[in-house]
């Protein structure tokens, strides 16, 4: 009885394991950044506007979204562009 125990302990514990494995944590990552644009490689499907609003802030812009466009089938990366105007 003691070893069935251990074997549900050790197959909760691996199928945890797993879970944690499989999830993914939503990422932006800079591609490019200037006074005039930036543009950002992300994972989620919303656009980090808060993100480049702060970048776009610094040089007393504001940002201007332009777009995005996914990479692969299915996508799971987006390009987000976003130009800064005065």
């Amino acid at each position: 009885m003691r070893s069935q125990g251990y074997a549900i302990a050790f197959s909760l514990l691996a199928a945890g394991a797993f879970l944690a494995a499989c999830t993914v944590l939503p990422t932006h990552n800079v591609v490019a950044a200037g006074d005039t644009a930036v543009t950002y490689k992300s994972n989620t499907a919303s656009p980090p506007d808060d993100l480049a609003k702060a970048h776009c802030a610094r040089y007393g812009r504001k940002a201007k979204f332009r777009g995005g466009i996914p990479l692969g089938e299915p996508a799971a990366w987006t390009i987000y562009g976003y130009d800064c105007v005065k």
